[in-house]
This record gives C-alpha cells, structure tokens and sequence, in this order.
C-alpha cells in the first residue's frame, strides 16, 4: 500500500536512496559524491519535499518511494506533473513495487489536473529506461546533463 511519507520515514527514505545510488548506478553515476553532504543536509532536503514523497512499504520496511509534483521543465506544456523521484530498494526491485509507486504518482497527478507526466532518468541506464518504457512511457528525444551526468526525459499521458 502506498502512503503519504511522514517525518519519522526520512532515515529510511535516506537509506534507500543511497542503496540504490550505490548498487543500481553502480558505474552509471558517483554515488559517493552524491552522498558527501552531510547527513543533516540529507535530513533537512527531504524535509522540504516530504508532502510530495510516498512510500510503499514491505515487511514493516520502507521498500521505495516517489516524489511527484508540478513538472520542472521550462518547455513543459500546461497540465504537466513531473515524477521527480522514483527508487526502490534494490532487494526489492522486480516485486512490483515500482509499478506501484508509479501508478499512484499517476493517479495522484491526474486527480489534481494533470494532463501528462514527465520524468528523467540517466541515458546510460537502461534497466530504468526499460522499466519506464514497459509502463507506457516513451523517451521524447530530450536529453541533458545535470551535476551527476546525462538524463534523457520520458513522458506519457494521464488518460
């Protein structure tokens, strides 16, 4: 079941993101320049997202989370959401729980309004690009670079 994120989930929400820097980008990104701020940081970053944050939990255990909200991207065309977060532990992916979280992020979107989701993942990636792809997104020809590398961007529709 997915559920709002609550402040006592940070911590867990911390270490699921830094696993799956460490093990799923494993040659793909620098999970340790990622994760030098200090924990604190860490902390207070997710605090400020936090009512935008679900998770869906297994065996008592937070096994992912996603971060959705209004898209980012300046070329968005009105009625755009962004799932700007999506992890799963990586002893958790494969279970379903990803598809979860993206089918309650899309839910979520189009009950506010929204007419169409975007999300970015890095170019080198291709278990996530085929994961996206397998739930109905296509990459739109967009790629960039951000601090911790190239990312393309995929969007579907909220129909």
């Amino acid at each position: 079941m997915v559920r709002p994120a609550a402040a006592a989930d940070i911590p867990a929400i911390i270490a699921v993101h830094e696993r799956c820097w460490r093990i799923s980008y494993a040659g793909i990104a620098d999970a340790d320049a990622k994760f030098a701020r200090p924990r604190a940081e860490w902390e207070r970053l997710w605090g400020e997202i936090l009512e935008r944050t679900r998770v869906v939990e297994a065996d008592g255990a937070i096994a992912g989370f996603v971060v959705v909200g209004t898209t980012r991207d300046a070329d968005a065309p009105p009625g755009t959401g962004e799932i700007e977060a999506l992890y799963v532990d990586p002893d958790r992916q494969g279970g379903g729980y990803g598809r979860v979280l993206v089918d309650a992020a899309m839910a979520e979107l189009r009950a506010g309004g929204f007419r169409r989701v975007t999300l970015w993942t890095f170019q080198h990636n291709p278990a996530s690009r085929g994961f996206y792809e397998r739930l109905g997104f296509t990459w739109d020809g967009t790629v960039t670079r951000d601090e911790d590398g190239p990312i393309v961007r995929y969007a579907a529709p909220l129909t």
